[in-house]
């Protein structure tokens, strides 16, 4: 197995975050939106799937396209999934305790979950290639931006009143209020397309 002195301080590093994180969801569930049943009836309003699901095939589709060896199908699908789970979460959770200046356990964890799929990406090589992957740095900061913009475009909200808004910056976080997605449309374009253009040119530039 290749893998340097500083990849391996690394691994061990986020394997033991990650272990830690895994553990205070476990024992605590109560204390993260993300165990509530709310926080995934809010992930599932029919425009988020619909969204999901079509983001989830571009990339899908086009991995064979891009020139890079370590993008494939098995990981398109499952960094597309883990991204569409836990990015709103972990967007909104750390706005949040940055805000109220909590800095806590619940920012632990979000800061954990938004990098499991940079994370699941270098276990994966890993696994597949027998060496860690030389791309890793550059996947987080790639990767990084697009769980942003992931976590901005699925906490996108409307409701009478109120208007456009990023669900977190409400009292009503998680209340299930399904918008139409005609009302959401505009800001739902201007983060979603840099996304798309990221990965076409991607795939362009590598044939």
């Amino acid at each position: 197995m290749l893998i340097s002195n500083l990849e391996a301080v690394y691994l061990v590093f986020w394997i033991s975050a990650l272990c830690a994180a895994s553990y205070l969801l476990v024992v605590q569930p109560s204390q993260f939106e993300i165990c509530t049943r709310a926080y995934w009836k809010f992930l599932f309003q029919p425009w988020k799937v619909f969204a999901f699901i079509a983001a989830t095939a571009l990339i899908t589709v086009v991995a064979p396209y891009s020139g890079d060896p370590t993008w494939d199908y098995p990981d398109s699908l499952a960094i597309s999934c883990l991204t569409y789970f836990l990015a709103p979460w972990a967007i909104g959770a750390i706005f949040l305790s940055i805000r109220n200046r909590q800095y806590d356990k619940r920012l632990f964890v979000a800061v954990c979950m938004f990098f499991v799929p940079c994370w699941f990406y270098d276990a994966y090589i890993l696994l597949r290639d027998h060496a860690y992957p030389a791309t890793w740095v550059s996947n987080l900061c790639l990767s990084g931006s697009i769980i942003v913009l992931a976590g901005l475009f699925w906490n996108l909200a409307w409701r009478p009143g109120t208007g456009q808004h990023f669900a977190f910056t409400t009292t009503a976080w998680l209340d299930s209020y399904s918008a139409p997605l005609r009302k959401l449309i505009i800001p739902a374009l201007v983060i979603a397309i840099p996304v798309i253009a990221m990965v076409l040119w991607f795939v362009y530039d590598n044939q």
